[in-house]
Formats: structure tokens, sequence, C-alpha cells
């Protein structure tokens, strides 16, 4: 009976991010979308394995780690709670869905690691961890087409979740929370969706370097001693419907060619040190940013 719960908790927690991935679907982009439509396919129709950690099966994993080695491509990872802390730093080297039971119960601790989890395969699904305590960063991302959704991401030590050199990856509706380093950094990498996240308490919010094409959206962004949004340097990146809020600035735009659209801002504002951008439909404090 308990693992039929769990098989419906996987398929509910898959079906989690099919808004997310045809969210804006004129923004979105195509390959994206076809890949993971795949991956959700896959996962749903259990027609990869399913690898238990923690839990009381017999054959149920101890080790995060070990069920990854074991695994394959397609195949799912659901971890239980009941072995939380996992105190491990995790190679996902496999285009696997990797789900815990609970965001707020089944934690994973880098215990001072580099990474808590570095993800180089693509069409990676991470859904429901609470992610704290690596050295330098909660998540590594150095590939494509992966999709981190509803996770609590906290306490690590410089950047939350690092994109690098990565394209079409989602970030959506994850709690990122420290007091200190960057919440996502973006760096040399394009065409990603951040959409619904909270971001609080910081040093800075969304850094984006050398990268282009990334949609930045629907994020409440608050309480960072330096900027909210900072784009040092990258074209054709949109921010558009954001709260921001007791930012240091909202948005610092240091490069040309960017879109900030439709956003709020509350005791905070933005700083423009580079044009042309598209700034358009903005308020501050209730009122129209003229």
């Amino acid at each position: 009976m308990k693992r039929k719960m769990v098989m419906l908790a996987i398929m509910l927690s898959i079906l989690l991010i099919v808004p997310a991935t045809s969210y804006q679907e004129d923004m979105a982009n195509n390959s994206y979308r076809q890949r993971k439509s795949d991956a959700i396919a896959t996962t749903s129709t259990s027609n990869g394995n399913i690898l238990y950690v923690g839990g009381s099966g017999p054959d149920n994993y101890t080790k995060i780690k070990d069920a990854i080695n074991d695994a394959n491509d397609g195949d799912t990872v659901f971890v239980y709670d009941n072995l939380s802390p996992y105190y491990e730093n995790i190679d996902v080297d496999k285009s696997i869905s990797l789900i815990g039971e609970s965001r707020d119960t089944t934690i994973i601790n880098g215990n001072g690691s580099w990474a808590v989890i570095n993800v180089t395969a693509n069409d990676v699904i991470i859904i429901n961890f609470t992610i704290q305590n690596g050295m330098y960063e909660g998540i590594h991302i150095y590939s494509h087409y992966n999709n981190i959704s509803h996770n609590n991401i906290i306490k690590n030590g410089w950047d939350r979740i690092y994109l690098d050199h990565s394209i079409s990856n989602h970030i959506l509706w994850n709690s990122i929370i420290s007091t200190d380093g960057w919440a996502i950094h973006i760096d040399y990498s394009n065409n990603n969706v951040i959409a619904n996240n909270i971001i609080d308490s910081n040093e800075r919010g969304i850094s984006v370097m050398y990268s282009d094409n990334n949609q930045i959206m629907n994020n409440t962004i608050s309480n960072h001693t330096l900027e909210g949004i900072n784009i040092w340097t990258g074209n054709n990146n949109i921010i558009s419907s954001n709260i921001f809020s007791d930012n240091e600035e909202g948005i610092s735009l240091c490069s040309s060619g960017n879109t900030v659209s439709s956003n709020s801002f509350y005791r905070d504002g933005i700083i423009i040190f580079s044009s042309p951008n598209t700034v358009i439909n903005n308020t501050v404090n209730g009122k129209t940013l003229l």
C-alpha cells in the first residue's frame, strides 16, 4: 500500500512541473518543452525503475548517491524522509528524477562539501528537498534541460544555485533563503527560465553574467543587501512581473538590450548604467515608474 502511495506521490510531483513547462508558452524554448515532456511521460508511466532511499523496504538504499550509482537514464530515485538529514554531496550524472518525500523534511546536508548537488547530466528533475550546507554552492548545474522545482535551498556558501555554461533549465517554485552570497548565479548560460521563486535575504538575489535570452518572471525578491537582480553582461534577458521589496537596489542594469516590464518595486527601484534597454509598465510604491 505504501509503495502505491509513493507511486502516486511521484506522479503528482512530476505533474507539479507541467504548468511551468508550458508557462508563457510563447516565451519558452520549444526543444526544452519537448525534452521535458518526454521526461515527464517516462516517469509518470513507470517505463523506468523506481529506486527507494530510506523507508522500510528490504531492498531500499540508505544513501542517495548509492541509488543514483545503480540508476539508469529514465529512472526515478525516491527519497523518504525517515533517514533525514542525509549527509551527502551528490553527483547526478544520469538523466533521472530525484524526488523527496517532503520539501521541508527531506533534507540533504552537504556537510561543508563544495556543492551539495552537482548536476552534469541533461534532463534531470530535482523536486521536494531542503538542500543546505554546501561550502560554496547548493546546486551546481553544468548541463542542459533540467528542472529544479519545489525545493528549499538554504544555508549554502556563495551560490544557492549556480548555472554554469547551461542552457534551457527551469528553476521554479523554490524558496531560496540565506544571509550571504548570491541566490542564483547565471554564468555563460542562455535560455533559462527562473520563475515563481521566493528569493530572500541573500547578499544578491540573481546575478546574470555573459548570459542571454533568460526569462526571470513572477518571483518575489526581497531583503538583499545588494541588488535583487543584477544584469552584469547579457542581452535579450526578460525581467517581468516580479515583486521587489527592501533590496538595496531592486534591479541594476549594467548591460544593454534587455527588457524590464510589469514589475512592482517597494522601497527600492531600478538603476540603469547602460542603454538602450526597454523599461515599461513598472511601478514603484504603487506609482507608475516614468
